[in-house]
């Protein structure tokens, strides 16, 4: 799969992209947005395209702690989804018909231009505090990657952290009421609470 990784990095770089082991990564607008090649497991030779949002400075939902990643690996991003959910080309279709193989180069180029035509503009319209913002719960519940006793949390803590950094005051008041309310699965979230609830509050 190393191969595949350096034959994105050309193009990807063109768009402000930085690679970190089998992934890029890039900040824009205040989001952390990432591309990461996944080899299957035990080393298979096969491989996945996992994109991932995640706004910069928003806390991550933990019990017990107050964690706020710098650069989260893509499974700590708060919105994630498969290339193939977001592309409807040949390259992302493939996903949907086997396992892809990174020694099989037709199939391979197909993905990377998956990875650019469509992967690359789904991060441009999910990597943006507004949009997160102005998001549907339909919209952001199935991309968010919390267990679902705690995704509605999840969701608010999002709506509540952006809505703040873009100055939407009532909006981030809100949120911030919404997820204080909603289920915490029995767990204690009291610094996280304490910390959105200051930055909303504008003491942070």
């Amino acid at each position: 799969m190393q191969e595949l990784v350096e034959a994105a990095r050309g193009s990807l770089k063109a768009v402000g992209f930085r690679k970190r082991r089998n992934s890029f990564w890039r900040k824009q607008s205040g989001v952390y947005q990432l591309i990461d090649f996944q080899e299957g497991a035990h080393g298979g030779g096969y491989f996945f395209v996992n994109l991932a949002v995640h706004p910069v400075g928003l806390p991550k939902l933990v019990a017990g702690e107050l964690s706020l990643p710098d650069q989260p690996k893509e499974y700590e991003c708060c919105i994630r989804q498969r290339l193939e959910q977001v592309a409807d080309s040949r390259g992302g279709k493939l996903f949907r018909q086997g396992l892809v193989w990174g020694d099989d180069l037709e199939s391979a180029s197909r993905v990377l231009d998956a990875v650019v035509s469509q992967g690359v503009p789904w991060l441009d319209t999910w990597g943006s505090l507004d949009r997160l913002v102005t998001a549907s719960e339909t919209e952001l519940a199935p991309m968010l990657t919390s267990v679902p006793k705690l995704r509605d949390k999840s969701l608010w803590m999002l709506k509540a952290y952006c809505a703040s950094r873009l100055g939407r005051d009532a909006a981030a008041h809100a949120a911030l009421d919404r997820f204080l309310a909603a289920e915490s699965g029995g767990y204690e979230f009291g610094g996280l609470n304490q910390y959105l609830s200051r930055l909303v509050e504008g003491e942070e």
